[in-house]
């Protein structure tokens, strides 16, 4: 189909023979590769492959992200008095809304300032609400139980790897 379209579209819209000859070599092979990777044996081998040699970090990636979410959705539903449930929370927020917004006066430098300045990141791209800090914190302390894995896993071997990565995705200690 891509060839006939080309051998006969292709006359039209382009004038030089070599460029011509170009798409209708690219077209035949872009024909062959869809008839390749797109025949069910393939995607069905791949599919299956892919699902079972993952299976464990795909486990841990879905448990972590999913409690982690679940976990800041709570806070973003109590609204602005969330911050004040960490003992430093306050603090933290305020110096990250204070680098959103590029006042380094109003900054708190003793505490952490390269951590304010993450967050201040995220609040300038995705606003000043609670649930920007939240989520933020949910989806980059979802890559922690990972990290765990692979380091585990090279460690350790493939069972303590796992074992270790679920604890970490499941451990309230770790999501808070």
């Amino acid at each position: 189909l891509i060839i006939c379209f080309s051998l006969l579209v292709g006359p039209f819209f382009v004038k030089d023979k070599i460029t011509l000859l170009g798409y209708m070599v690219s077209g035949f092979g872009l024909n062959l590769l869809v008839k390749y990777f797109l025949s069910s044996e393939f995607l069905q081998a791949c599919r299956q492959n892919f699902i079972i040699k993952n299976l464990p970090i795909i486990t841990i990636i879905t448990l972590s992200i999913f409690y982690r979410i679940w976990y800041a959705r709570y806070f973003v539903s109590v609204g602005d008095k969330s911050i004040g449930i960490g003992a430093d929370g306050p603090a933290y927020f305020q110096s990250a809304l204070a680098f959103s917004e590029w006042n380094l006066k109003e900054v708190d430098f003793w505490h952490s300032p390269l951590y304010t300045l993450y967050l201040g990141f995220f609040l300038f791209l995705f606003g000043s609400d609670v649930g920007t800090v939240f989520y933020c914190q949910a989806l980059v302390g979802a890559c922690a139980p990972v990290i765990i894995y692979f380091a585990a896993k090279s460690l350790w071997g493939n069972r303590i790897g796992f074992l270790s990565g679920v604890l970490v995705a499941l451990s309230h200690l770790c999501i808070h």
